[in-house]
């Protein structure tokens, strides 16, 4: 082996040595760091040439405390980079890891407070970029910290749905101004529950702020029963499916994320409960519209039942707020602002929702009423109009071409008038026949000239639960 220079913590191997896998061990090992509060700097320059050979992990952390790496590391027949029951490591800014036959870091078994520094290059592994997970035993790495990092080009060898970032079962992490475009066979970034169990071991109370997922299968997916985890300021478009999708997950919320042009759904609530969308600009998706059988339920945002849960789980109590879901294309594509197929409890608010090439905003739940739909742009659910009772007559049918109300199936909730004029002593007027499309006004003795009423109406459902 042709080593170059070895000084404490210092390792530079050059040239075309090779290791190779000893015979009967499971897996090997290229260097092994446990030493603890050490600063480890590295090249493993010859990795391009065939360095390590077996199902090698080329830098392995174990059972160490404060481990801090800057190394470039190439092409590993196992993992890059493998800090297990190791916690309290730093990956520098200088680090660059790639081309890992499985991934290029992983953080396991408690290898808690993790930092990738801003600058560091984990990317074009050939499964996850990264890897922060319980290694299945149940013991968190809790708390990591990534913050710059481009983890773009996961998943080279193809096949199997790999990351630039997985988060399995893991509490308190953050990550902020990531790069992760390109992961063609997977997502810029999951964050999922523990493998065996996620329903017991959910990933929570996590955030990602100011992130870049553009041009991967799916930009962010939050998933596997995951709790109170914010999205906030991220870019998620040009994915192939979808933007950010919350798979059967409580109380996580998106606050002013972008999720443009995506192949299906800017949004999808899939069987979520409880979980919010707020500010969020979800316009020009569903740019698979020459298959028209795979995009007919494709929006901006989409909520809708968990059909690979058993039971199917159904989504409640989720929240559009303040949006904008709209199609500025010359030819769209975008076939729903918000489509609601299924549950009921959603709140749909002050959002945008003009100009999509089927509907403003469709609910399909057969319960409409509990899916209450307010002050939404090119939705109509509150109308100001005026009303006339002609000269001689006793009654005016107030429709929905008068009001422009919009809800089908919804009975109008709520509605007033004033008349503006006198109507005589002792006469009398009131409404009746009220539905989904509008009322009737009366008056008891017919006037002589016409009576002109000021009017307003609403149909917004008002949902069990709000």
């Amino acid at each position: 082996l042709p080593i170059s220079m070895i000084f404490p913590n210092k390792i530079k191997v050059v040239g075309n040595g090779k290791f190779t896998h000893p015979s009967g061990v499971a897996s090997f090992i290229l260097v092994e760091l446990r030493g603890a509060g050490s600063e480890w700097y590295l090249e493993l320059d010859g990795n391009r040439s065939g360095l390590v050979s077996g199902t090698a992990n080329t830098l392995f952390v174990s059972s160490a405390d404060g481990v801090t790496i800057g190394a470039k590391i190439y092409d590993s027949p196992g993992s890059n980079v493998f800090f297990n029951l190791s916690p309290n490591g730093k990956i520098t800014q200088h680090c660059e890891f790639t081309g890992a036959a499985t991934s290029g870091l992983i953080a396991s078994n408690g290898s808690s407070r993790l930092i990738v520094e801003d600058g560091a290059r984990i990317k074009a592994n050939d499964k996850d970029n990264i890897q922060i997970t319980d290694g299945g035993t149940g013991n968190p790495s809790n708390y990591p910290r990534i913050s710059g990092a481009d983890v773009s080009e996961a998943g080279q060898a193809g096949g199997g749905f790999w990351c630039g970032i997985r988060i399995r079962y893991c509490r308190g992490f953050r990550i902020s101004g990531v790069i992760g475009n390109n992961c063609s066979v997977g997502a810029g970034l999951i964050i999922q529950g523990q493998a065996a169990n996620p329903a017991t071991y959910p990933s929570q109370h996590g955030t990602v702020i100011g992130c870049t997922f553009e041009y991967n299968f799916d930009g962010v997916i939050v998933d596997d029963y995951c709790r109170d985890i914010t999205l906030k300021g991220n870019q998620c478009n040009h994915n192939t499916q979808d933007g950010i999708d919350f798979n059967y997950v409580v109380n996580c919320k998106s606050i002013g994320d972008t999720t443009c042009k995506n192949g299906q759904k800017g949004f999808l609530f899939w069987g979520s409960q409880k979980c919010s969308a707020i500010g969020l600009t979800s316009n020009d998706n569903a740019q698979d519209a020459g298959n028209p059988a795979a995009s007919v339920n494709d929006a901006g945002v989409n909520i809708q039942t968990n059909t690979n849960t058993v039971p199917n789980q159904i989504p409640y109590d989720c929240r559009v707020l303040s949006g904008q879901m709209t199609d500025n294309q010359g030819v769209k594509t975008q076939n729903h602002g918000i489509f609601i197929e299924h549950g009921t409890g959603h709140r749909i608010e002050d959002n945008d929702v003009r100009g999509n090439k089927t509907s403003a905003i469709s609910d399909a739940t057969g319960t409409p009423s509990q899916n209450p739909k307010r002050r939404n742009r090119g939705y109509k659910t509150e109308a100001n109009f005026s009303a006339t009772i002609l000269a001689g007559q006793t009654s005016v049918v107030i429709g929905s071409g008068t009001t422009g109300l919009v809800g089908t199936g919804v009975t109008i909730q709520q509605f007033g008038f004033a008349v503006l004029g006198d109507i005589g002593t002792g006469n009398r007027v009131w409404p009746s026949a009220i539905g989904t499309q509008g009322f009737t006004l009366n008056i008891a003795t017919a006037l002589g000239g016409n009576m002109t009423f000021n009017c307003w109406a609403r149909v917004y459902g008002d949902g069990a639960g709000m």
